[in-house]
């Protein structure tokens, strides 16, 4: 009887695992600068930014309004997400500083609606040393080979 109530214990404890919301968080390459990445309950994406432990961007949305397709605002999902690192230097034309040097971590986190017609999009995350950038990315994919942007919801909500 103990086994099987230790048993029913760790199958609850793995279900209720698998719908906890998922965040995901990345690094510059010395590690004062951090993103955190993830969805709401409702799917809804977001990010926060900090320098030093110390958060300078809060919780700031992100999705966008179609022309010529539903709303992508929440319903989504992390399905993959991929990190890596680049070291390099590359030389300006001109300048004072002719060699530059681009250190960043990387995230690509891909993200797919819940429901149909379950469209993906890519937000990827690159963390320098002294700040961050961001993109979006529409990957190809069928039923949907153009995104007319109506409106963008990118949030920067700045703590100071």
């Amino acid at each position: 009887m103990r086994i099987l109530i230790l048993l029913l214990v760790f199958t609850l404890t793995i279900v209720s695992c698998q719908n906890a919301v998922q965040n995901l968080e990345v690094k510059s390459p010395n590690k004062y600068v951090s993103i955190v990445f993830g969805t709401t309950e409702q799917g809804k994406p977001y990010y926060v930014t900090s320098f030093r432990q110390n958060t300078v961007i809060d919780t700031s949305y992100l999705g966008f309004e179609f022309t010529n397709a539903k709303q992508l605002l929440s319903g989504l999902e992390i399905i993959n997400s991929n990190r890596s690192v680049t070291i390099e230097t590359w030389q300006m034309p001109w300048g004072e500083q002719l060699d530059v040097t681009n250190n960043y971590t990387q995230l690509q986190v891909e993200l797919q609606e819940l429901n149909a017609p379950k469209r993906k999009v890519n937000i990827v995350f690159k963390v320098y040393d002294d700040g961050i950038g961001f993109r979006y990315e529409f990957p190809e994919q069928k039923g949907w080979t153009e995104a007319l942007i109506k409106d963008e919801h990118t949030e920067f909500n700045l703590t100071e």
